[in-house]
């Protein structure tokens, strides 16, 4: 409940679609995973794949303990994902250390690189998220990145 609630508070103002369902997310992970492993493996692989395919996500990154056996079997999956259908993902396992800024920022410059190349979605942050307030349907756009990297011809100049 109080994941739903943070979710929603969050996804009008920011434009983020409709979670994947748990059907919805099984549905996407029966490729890659047997039906008769259950779990948080196939929730965390499953419902980043469906919202891929949905054309809601660019990217995924999938962060767990260190040795999670659910996070690393996503892992895997997520590998035979980017084969198939070019899901870029990053899995960061955590123990409480500091995480390398390195790899966040090759990640998010492969992603937006990605994204710099996607047709322009007239209506993607207007979408209204099913069930919630409509208030911030006509919000205007967001305002352009101010910082050179950031910027729309960024993966060009680079």
């Amino acid at each position: 409940r109080i994941s739903d609630i943070a979710y929603y508070a969050f996804a009008g103002p920011l434009g983020w679609p409709e979670r994947a369902k748990i059907r919805e997310a099984l549905q996407a992970s029966s490729q890659y995973i047997r039906p008769a492993l259950r779990g948080e493996a196939v929730l965390t692989f499953g419902g980043p794949v469906h919202e891929w395919r949905r054309g809601d996500i660019d990217a995924v990154v999938s962060v767990g303990p260190l040795e999670c056996m659910p996070n690393k079997i996503a892992e895997a999956q997520f590998f035979h994902a980017a084969e198939q259908e070019k899901l870029l993902s990053l899995t960061l396992s955590v123990n409480g250390d500091p995480i390398a800024l390195e790899v966040l920022d090759s990640f998010a410059f492969e992603v937006h690189a990605r994204f710099a190349k996607k047709p322009v979605q007239a209506n993607a942050l207007s979408r209204p998220v099913a069930g919630h307030s409509h208030a911030y349907a006509e919000s205007p756009r967001m305002p352009e990145p101010a910082c050179a990297c950031c910027a729309p011809n960024a993966a060009e100049d680079h």
